[in-house]
């Protein structure tokens, strides 16, 4: 073939070039993403990391639990409450002693925050002697099965094995002769609330523990309250 009828060579082959407006539109449109992993955010992180403490925590108590029941070590109100070292008692019919006891008890009861059950086993563990004898036999006549325990019949209870009928009665004969007279309203209010223990019946219903409070108060606090006629303990005693 003669040089005038060779082919000139191939170059290196390219896309067809469309109009420049298309070309612009094609880099302006968005470019979809390949998919990848997705990654974890910080709330995401935060929650398993709490989830994570939360089982090993549950874990932690249930293993103290069983070495509690392994060991025979007592419950932790228990411990709480042996920590404060509330008094022992061991007498009977000595009503100021048993009076001072079950007072110490409730002061350790309120700052442990204690159920009506647990005040009563708290109060068991502080038994000894004769006391502790007579409860062992008597338990199940005060709180017969199924009953729940109520710290108000243990002290009922207890009060009738301490405290001999002439005791009672002259602790009771001074609940109702108990008048305000020359004490504060404070102060009228705490020998109310020791004395009131020793007659809990006539006080068990809120309106008769109210009208019984209003009367021992000074005529002139009494007149003050007519207008508010305040049936609520409490409020009688703030008002007051």
């Amino acid at each position: 073939m003669s040089e005038h009828g060779k082919r000139a060579p191939r170059g290196p082959r390219t896309r067809p070039v469309g109009p420049i407006g298309e070309i612009l539109e094609e880099d302006r449109a968005p470019r979809t993403a390949e998919p990848v992993g997705q990654e974890p955010t910080m709330v995401g992180i935060v929650q398993a990391l709490g989830a994570i403490g939360d089982l090993m925590g549950q874990q932690v108590k249930n293993q103290n639990l069983v070495a509690a029941a392994a060991t025979g070590a007592p419950p932790r109100p228990v411990e709480q409450f042996l920590k404060l070292k509330p008094p022992k008692f061991s007498r009977s019919g000595d009503p100021e002693a048993a009076t001072s006891w079950i007072e110490e008890l409730e002061k350790a009861f309120d700052l442990l925050r204690c159920t009506n059950e647990d005040k009563v086993i708290l109060a068991m563990y502080r038994l000894q002697g004769n006391a502790s004898t007579w409860w062992r036999a008597s338990k199940d006549i005060v709180f017969p099965e199924g009953m729940v325990p109520m710290w108000d019949a243990f002290v009922e209870a207890f009060n009738g094995k301490c405290f001999s009928d002439t005791a009672r009665e002259q602790k009771m004969a001074k609940f109702f002769r108990l008048h305000q007279n020359r004490m504060t309203v404070d102060q009228y209010e705490a020998k109310f609330a020791k004395l009131s223990k020793y007659a809990p019946k006539p006080v068990e219903d809120p309106v008769d523990r109210a009208r019984r409070f209003r009367e021992g108060l000074k005529p002139e606090i009494r007149i003050v309250l007519i207008p508010f006629n305040p049936k609520d303990y409490n409020d009688l005693y703030e008002r007051a």
